[in-house]
């Protein structure tokens, strides 16, 4: 029924209305505290993405993700397992930037190697790429997830909490090898929509 810009949009008004009348817990330092965190953080993912914008725009001016690819195409190497190297950067670079920087910063450079020279679909990249970005939210030490979680669960033993984490993260290990391997489980329905 909506997108969700218009489903959060919603759940922010529906959350504001329950906290004001029901609960009863809405005052204007809550109000104002919760204005001044978002004002901060929509701040903070602007300058990101200009940044990213500024260095994407670095990147295509010196032609580099076609110089990259051309270097990809070159290798003598199969397309999984060039695959396979690019799923190890982004879990690595995941565990030292944020994911959303690291999205910003990396797709305009890897999108062309994946879709373009190693011929996937786009779409099922955009998909795996969602399932990447989850597991670079619970790795440290940047993982967001991985601190809310600390904290819901009490905040006593980060280790505890990352051991708890590791079953997740290798199910999306598993869940990338089987969207690489069967590619149809993402693509079957978008290739039936245009029929």
């Amino acid at each position: 029924f909506a997108t969700p810009t218009e489903a959060a949009a919603v759940a922010t008004v529906v959350s504001f209305l329950l906290a004001t009348f029901y609960y009863r817990k809405m005052t204007w330092k809550v109000l104002v505290d919760a204005m001044r965190e978002t004002a901060f953080l929509t701040a903070l993912l602007m300058m990101s993405i200009i940044g990213a914008r500024a260095l994407g725009m670095a990147l295509s001016m010196l032609q580099v993700a076609g110089a990259l690819s051309q270097f990809v195409a070159s290798l003598p190497l199969n397309r999984y397992v060039i695959w396979a190297i690019i799923v190890v950067i982004y879990a690595l670079l995941g565990c030292l930037i944020d994911g959303i920087d690291l999205l910003v910063v990396t797709t305009p450079v890897f999108y062309p190697i994946v879709t373009k020279t190693l011929g996937f679909d786009p779409i099922w990249f955009g998909v795996v790429f969602v399932v990447l970005l989850e597991m670079w939210l619970i790795t440290p030490p940047v993982g967001f997830n991985l601190y809310v979680t600390h904290s819901l669960a009490g905040g006593k033993n980060l280790e505890d909490t990352i051991k708890g984490m590791l079953p997740f993260f290798v199910a999306m290990l598993v869940c990338i090898a089987l969207l690489t391997i069967f590619p149809n489980i993402v693509t079957y329905l978008p290739s039936r929509m245009g029929r």
